[in-house]
């Protein structure tokens, strides 16, 4: 039996208050992040469904219904009480909003153009109208961008018995790397993660099954001028640029590969021409965000810089995760 047919029926004055009331809420605790068992609120204006009841004059005799029908617009709880705290998009949620809905009316209908045409030829980004533009907001530095510093990791997986040092842990050389997100085939980048873990998803093929990966920490020393990609919601709001709003609103540079050995991968169209403009305005390197596991990525183009110092050898770990997919790790071993 489906739950709504226990939930009280609402009339067509009811119905409309509901529609009102369902619009203002977009968050819940459940929502937020836990910290020793208490939530720490921080996706949108905190408040009580009655509060929002107070603001619209919601009839008394209507309140305790319409509550039990209210959905979570962000997670999708239910089984609201009248007097349940929920959360309500604060002013820079609904300028972000509007920010993404302007650069998508503006830049929708281009950004597919300009796939279908690089589906066709690949290298040809510059022919397009939208391929100049996004080249001209890189050179101009109407793009964001950050520095990097502190612990950053990089993985790769133990497909034999050799046992890793530090050397083995940096970029390929020149020829020998596969095509990547940010670089093209046989060039010589360095891939790191701010996070052991994502370290891992990105180099396990599947990331829920067990396996092996050996991780290099690194302390980085301070590389200016990364350009920052990361799609963070947050991020999104505080972007001048209107095409990068579009194009990160559309998750079009975190499109996710299925099949990361094909060597057809449309997906990295766009985000390999970026790299080439970002390299050609002087960039170090580009940030963005992960599509295996949660934590942020960044691409380092010139490895031969000193401000990358690996932090000790290599370790190995033990990937194992759960069935109810938490990840668990053991401690370091070195079993060969």
């Amino acid at each position: 039996m489906d739950p709504d047919d226990f939930l009280p029926t609402l009339n067509k004055i009811a119905q409309r208050y509901f529609q009102q009331v369902q619009k203002e809420v977009s968050y819940c605790p459940t929502c937020q992040p836990y910290d020793g068992g208490e939530y720490i609120w921080i996706l949108g204006e905190e408040t009580t469904l009655e509060e929002i009841f107070d603001e619209l004059d919601v009839p008394e005799r209507f309140r305790g219904d319409i509550a039990n029908h209210i959905t979570c617009d962000n997670c999708g709880a239910s089984n609201f009480e009248r007097y349940d705290i929920v959360g309500k998009a604060d002013h820079f949620d609904l300028e972000t909003q509007e920010k993404s809905r302007l650069a998508e009316r503006k830049y929708g209908r281009k950004i597919d153009e300009l796939q279908s045409h690089l589906d066709k030829y690949p290298s040809l980004a510059l022919t397009t109208a939208l391929g100049r533009k996004i080249y001209k907001e890189i050179l101009r530095g109407n793009v964001p961008s950050l520095s990097l510093s502190g612990k950053w990791y990089r993985g790769r997986t133990a497909s034999s018995s050799e046992v890793y040092e530090s050397k083995d842990m940096q970029a390929p050389p020149i020829g020998r790397a596969r095509d990547g997100r940010y670089h093209h085939t046989g060039q010589s980048v360095l891939y790191i993660a701010d996070y052991r873990e994502t370290a891992i998803g990105e180099v396990l093929e599947e990331y829920f099954k067990p396996g092996l990966v050996w991780i290099q920490e690194y302390e980085i020393g301070g590389i200016t001028k990364i350009l920052d990609l990361r799609s963070d919601w947050n991020r999104i709001g505080m972007t001048e640029s209107e095409i990068l709003v579009a194009l990160l609103s559309r998750r079009l540079l975190d499109q996710k590969v299925q099949d990361r050995k094909s060597n057809w991968k449309p997906e990295y169209f766009v985000t390999r021409f970026i790299a080439d403009c970002a390299r050609l305005a002087g960039y170090n390197g580009i940030s963005y965000s992960s599509t295996r596991y949660s934590g942020d990525n960044a691409i380092i183009f010139d490895v031969t810089t000193t401000l990358i110092k690996p932090v000790g050898d290599p370790m190995i770990l033990v990937h194992k995760p759960s069935f109810n997919y938490n990840v668990e790790f053991t401690e370091p071993c070195f079993p060969f």
